[in-house]
């Protein structure tokens, strides 16, 4: 009981956070008050697939750092180490795999009340907060700006539960010279999220650098401080390297690094980002913060008194975290160069600075006094009155922009700006408030508005009714689906109408990957062969019929009804129509060296390369695809489309098919030109989404080939309206389907590999007559995968550009047992291990009176270095952006 009433505001937060959350859900019918989802945005289309990865490996139906369903089966490391590897997941061990997207409603419930209770601690331990202002803190801690904008991704929520817990361990190790507990939450942070780690040191060692300027000022302090954070966080890094080496290792090769390369002065010049109003809602409550500082200021001046140490450290520390919300240089280089769509992922260290300002300032007022008492009862009720109204005025306008959420969440940018009134009026209200309330009564004060704020912005932001994601398509699929599922036979969708982590989701393997798995080559030679990417994003939509069979598609989707000589009807469900692929290729086809050599170099559009691949697998000079660029063919008549505003050009071309084939387009150029296709005088189909009688093309995120469907022989007549005049990389690509069924044909009757299972790890096969040639393996190469033929070693080579594998065989029949072996991981438990014995035996030396961090030489390198790191980083991430902000007005 003692330990309950000394810690009990760590008991009423979580509690005040569950109420909050429940009335929240109760009043949008959120699960389980009703059957709205709280998960939306990326939460849908790429956390809730990613648990379903996450349950299948706790309950021992899939491996841990290796997917089948993605990708064509990749190497998980990113998605394990990034989203995967929270102790918190343990959760999806009590959670059944259908019921992942409601349980998203109680994910959340922990991880807030996780924060509140995290936060808690630190105000007792650090702060000694009263119970109402632990409680108040705690509660906007876990409803901050950035946890109600950004809680769709998780993920990022196990940082912002641990980042107290650092904070408070960082306090010990200044105060004692401690750093147990600095040590391991270094290393649980580092090996939670090393992107979010990154930006979490960057603050500390500015907070270590304004400790030692404003708070410590003894110098050989300083130098015990430096060595201390130098040595600690080093040996917290190495012992996190089990999960920070091998990310890094594959994040290399990954597209997303693509996307970190803005030139420094061109990211020092930008002055506005597309997503500025979101990062200004970072600011959302900040104004209990600001104004203690403001008034700690205020105050000093007004008594004559010099501005306390803790203020002059609050205005350093606030100034370097509210630069990256005006100045989008500052911004961009705190993100390493790159973001999409959530433009400041640090923004809960504002919060937590706010908060810890907040309590620090009304731990040194008296109980009973107010701050700055005005001078006359008059002057002391209207200044009362004008916080109350100056906070009335911010709880409607929060309320309004809120309202217009409700049912976009972040998607709907411009309506955050309107942000800024109610965090100017809330500023006002505040400072006010600090001048005649009492510490109890602005404790209260502060209590009231969280809890407004929370209710408000919460139902503006939390479980939006935007995402529709799941209306069709959900995890049952899997059950009622007639598929073989044997982790290699894939599905795709025809056309784009769903979120392209389905394959996991479902359990049924498929081409599409938004988890960041998937290496360089498989994207950019996935693109090659016509399949649709968009930012890092790889779609199953788009290639061919004669790409799907080459890698091992059995089933299509789609909303309309195909049926033809490539697609035969098998099931509906939902709205989908599902049918068997016609014309498919067994899997570990036999082909010759110059298959193995053959790549996207010199092709500027998917229909040559196909050529290729086909003129390889027939030994022949034919080609399976005919090929036009639009502008070339283009007739002088003109076309039955009628412009418009938006599609001022417009053109007609007729093409003569001497056989059956199947009609595909393709438009490079798809970031500035759009169009609309007529076929033989009737709109192409082209489904995007849901919307069945869509003919424009390219879409954003349908950027390959576009199926359009089965013409000849005879005439055909192409024509479109434009955006722009013809363009250069616009093709229309005729496939023979007698071709590809010879194809097919010839490879069924004469298969060479059976009993091809996959499962776990591991990938084997039995190879009749090989005659020394090849295996082609449609899954994505890596270097992890070790090969066995006959039991001997053999070399796994990447083929396609490095999209797949093949494995070179003898004469003999063969054997064939491949399995992954990820190496990076084990080479990283070797280096942790190491880490931690070094740990210990530092700690062991301290305890015997041998510190390393009190050696003096070792104390001034460390002083030296991390003053000279301190200043650089805020040359880089605030002077010099800053003024590159100033510049870009006039440049």
């Amino acid at each position: 009981m003692n330990f309950v009433k000394r810690n009990r505001a760590s008991f009423i937060a979580p509690a005040a956070v569950m109420l909050v959350l429940f009335i929240i859900f109760a009043v949008k019918h959120v699960y389980p008050f009703g059957d709205v989802n709280a998960a939306y945005y990326d939460m849908t289309a790429q956390y809730v697939p990613l648990f379903s990865h996450t349950h299948d490996f706790l309950h021992g139906n899939a491996p841990m750092l290796f997917d089948w369903y993605n990708g064509a089966g990749a190497d998980f490391t990113i998605n394990d180490i990034t989203y995967g590897f929270s102790p918190m997941n343990i959760f999806f061990f009590f959670v059944s795999r259908d019921g992942i997207l409601n349980s998203m409603s109680f994910f959340l419930l922990i991880k807030l009340m996780l924060c509140s209770v995290t936060m808690s601690v630190y105000m007792r331990k650090v702060r000694s907060a009263d119970e109402l202002t632990n409680t108040a803190m705690s509660l906007f801690y876990a409803y901050c700006g950035y946890n109600l904008q950004y809680y769709m991704n998780i993920f990022f929520l196990d940082i912002v539960i641990l980042f107290p817990l650092l904070m408070l361990a960082l306090d010990h190790m200044l105060k004692t010279g401690k750093p147990l507990w600095y040590t391991i939450a270094s290393a649980a942070v580092l090996s939670i999220n090393y992107y979010l780690a990154v930006m979490v040191f960057a603050f500390v060692i500015f907070y270590c650098f304004g400790h030692m300027l404003f708070i410590q000022t003894d110098r050989s302090e300083h130098r015990r401080i430096s060595a201390q954070l130098a040595l600690f966080t080093v040996l917290a890094l190495v012992i996190s390297a089990f999960m920070i080496l091998p990310t890094l290792l594959k994040l290399t090769n990954s597209p997303r690094a693509d996307y970190i390369n803005k030139p420094l002065a061109e990211m020092l010049t930008t002055r506005a980002g597309e997503f500025d109003p979101q990062k200004r809602f970072m600011l959302f409550g900040t104004e209990l913060g600001i104004s203690a500082l403001l008034f700690s200021i205020f105050l000093a001046k007004k008594n004559k008194k010099p501005v306390p140490k803790e203020t002059w450290l609050g205005v350093m520390l606030m100034g370097i975290l509210i630069i990256p919300i005006i100045s989008e240089g500052s911004n961009l280089l705190w993100h390493i160069g790159s973001y999409s769509h959530f433009p400041y992922r640090f923004g809960f260290i504002l919060t937590f600075l706010s908060a810890d300002i907040f309590a620090s300032f009304t731990t040194r007022l008296k109980e009973d006094v107010p701050a700055a008492k005005p001078a006359s009862p008059k002057a002391e009720k209207a200044v009362r009155y004008g916080a109350i109204l100056a906070r009335a005025s911010a709880v409607i306008i929060l309320v309004v922009m809120c309202m217009l959420l409700v049912d976009s969440g972040i998607t709907d940018l411009d309506t955050y700006s309107i942000y800024l009134f109610a965090f100017a009026a809330a500023i006002v209200s505040v400072f006010l408030a600090m001048a005649v309330f009492n510490r109890k009564q602005l404790g209260i004060y502060a209590a009231v508005s969280i809890i407004l704020q929370s209710l408000i912005g919460g139902y503006g932001l939390l479980a939006p009714g935007m995402d529709d994601v799941y209306k069709y398509f959900s995890p049952k699929i899997r059950d009622e689906l007639d598929i073989e599922h044997d982790n290699l036979s894939r599905i795709k969708q025809l056309h784009n109408c769903i979120f392209p982590n389905y394959g996991i989701l479902t359990g049924t393997p498929t081409l599409g990957d938004w988890t960041l798995n998937v290496s360089r080559e498989y994207f950019e030679e996935g693109e090659a062969l016509g399949y649709s990417r968009d930012y890092t994003v790889s779609y199953d939509v788009g290639g061919t019929a004669f790409t799907d069979a080459l890698l091992n598609v059995k089933k299509v989707f789609q909303f309309l009804d195909p049926e033809s000589r490539l697609y035969t009807f098998s099931q509906k469900l939902n709205d989908y129509c599902f049918y068997d692929c016609s014309c498919t290729l067994p899997f570990g086809i036999l082909v010759n060296k110059d298959f193995t050599e053959i790549s996207s170099d010199g092709c500027d559009e998917p229909f040559s390369y196909q050529n290729r691949l086909y003129r390889a697998l027939t030994d022949s000079d034919d080609d399976i695809f005919t090929f036009y660029r639009y502008k070339d063919a283009v007739t002088a008549e003109d076309s039955e489309m009628i412009t418009n505003v938006m599609f001022p050009y417009t053109y007609t071309a007729e093409f003569e098919l001497t056989e059956p084939s199947v009609l595909y387009l393709y438009e490079e150029d798809n970031e500035n030109v759009l169009m609309q296709i007529n076929v033989n005088g009737e709109p192409a189909p082209i489904p995007y989404g849901d919307d069945i009688e869509n003919n424009t093309f390219p879409r954003a995120d349908e950027n390959g080939t576009a199926y359009i469907g089965e013409y000849g022989p005879g005439k055909i007549r192409i024509s479109i309206i434009s955006t722009i005049e013809a363009s250069e990389v616009f093709y229309v690509g005729f496939m023979s389907i007698d071709k590809l069924e010879k194809l097919c044909g010839m490879y069924k009757e004469n298969a060479h590999a059976h009993d091809v299972k996959a499962e776990g790890y591991e990938l084997s096969m039995k190879i009749d007559d090989p005659q020394g040639r090849y295996v082609f393996i449609p899954v994505e190469y890596s270097p992890n995968w070790r090969a066995e033929v006959n039991g001997k070693k053999a070399d796994v080579i990447s083929v396609m550009g490095g999209m797949f594998m093949a494995v070179k065989l003898g004469s003999e029949d063969a054997e064939l047992s491949m399995k992954f072996v990820p190496a990076s991981h084990f080479i990283g438990l070797i280096i942790s291990a190491a880490g931690i014995i070094m740990f210990v035996l530092v700690m062991l030396l301290r305890r015997k009176g041998h510190d390393p961090a009190k050696n003096k030489f070792f104390g001034n390198a460390a002083y030296i270095c991390f003053t000279a790191a301190a200043c650089g980083l805020i040359f880089l991430l605030c002077i010099t952006p800053t003024v590159g902000f100033i510049l870009s007005f006039f440049i």
